[in-house]
């Protein structure tokens, strides 16, 4: 707790480091133009310009380094999502797969890869998956809708990803989940 002599010495000692930081900057000031003052007045105006760029560029320089440091990271979480994204839709893929035993996931790799999806998954992608797990659950593998779930789950996990899903319908989805020979032909 907070006593009032406390707060009022922190009041005073934050007084006296505005007003020291205040003479700094004052006593500063005065020590450049003096500097200034010794120089032709056209060498001076070189001399500020000069110093105005090499610390603008300065500037500059050290926003870029931030920046590229926060996309390393952006880039890292991306990578990430990508491969727990490819996972979930390996597994995925060859369960919904036609002429492939249905008698279920393997679920240990599935339970691995549900904490890695909670972990770098975004919550569209979260909830994509959870609508299509809890559909398994209550219709099993082998319902007809349970592709249309999958197919959501893509369509969040590439807006996720950022790729443009303008181009592509449920149809497109479906013919890459189902085997050439039984897939559907298209005119386009």
């Amino acid at each position: 707790m907070i006593k009032p002599l406390d707060t009022k010495a922190a009041v005073l000692v934050g007084l006296v480091i505005i007003v020291l930081l205040g003479a700094a900057a004052y006593y500063t000031f005065y020590f450049i133009k003096g500097l200034f003052d010794r120089l032709d007045p056209q060498v001076a105006a070189v001399t500020i310009i000069a110093s105005a760029t090499v610390l603008i560029g300065a500037i500059i320089i050290a926003s870029a380094i931030r920046s590229l440091n926060r996309w390393k990271n952006v880039y890292a979480l991306n990578a990430k999502r990508r491969t727990t994204y490819e996972r979930l839709i390996q597994i995925w893929r060859v369960a919904l797969s036609p002429g492939v035993y249905r008698g279920g996931i393997d679920t240990s790799d599935l339970r691995e890869l549900e904490q890695q999806l909670l972990l770098w998954g975004n919550p569209p992608v979260i909830q994509a998956y959870a609508e299509l797990r809890q559909f398994k659950k209550e219709e099993g593998l082998s319902s007809p809708d349970i592709p249309a779930y999958f197919i959501d789950l893509l369509m969040e996990m590439r807006k996720d990803l950022g790729l443009n899903i303008l181009d592509l319908d449920d149809d497109d989805f479906s013919e890459l989940l189902t085997d050439s020979d039984q897939g559907k032909k298209r005119s386009r």
